[in-house]
């Protein structure tokens, strides 16, 4: 996913010892990239085939995420499973994705979440 769009809660201390603190709603922008994607299709010269993937990437974003003293950069490694349907010169592929995203403790806290889901399907095609 190249573009993240993140609400989350940030709090605010108003008072120098921090006993008031006010919850102050955010938007984060951020984008993405996950330059190793390592795909194993399982057979070979079948017209469905199912497949596994391994994939690490990095999201940089406009503030902390989770918000805090964390990181503004967050590492993504995941995995993936799925089928892929080949035609003569395309392909349609339909994939689970599973994705940690963590700072690697660049950050003074590393809360880490392993909530990111995703479904995906997708389309290409060569000559």
């Amino acid at each position: 996913m190249p573009v993240y769009y993140v609400m989350q809660d940030n709090y605010v201390c108003t008072t120098g010892a921090c006993t008031t603190v006010v919850v102050k709603r955010e938007r984060v922008y951020g984008g993405s990239m996950t330059p190793i994607v390592l795909k194993w299709n399982f057979t070979h010269g079948k017209r469905v085939v199912p497949l596994f993937a391994v994939e690490g990437g990095a999201i940089f974003s406009t503030r902390n995420v989770p918000a805090g003293n964390t990181s503004w950069v967050n590492y993504t490694p995941g995995g993936a499973g799925g089928v892929q349907w080949f035609r003569d010169k395309s392909a349609m592929v339909l994939s689970l994705h599973v994705t940690h995203i963590s700072n690697a403790n660049m950050g003074t806290t590393n809360p880490g979440m392993n909530a990111s889901v995703w479904l995906r399907m997708g389309y290409s095609w060569w000559r």
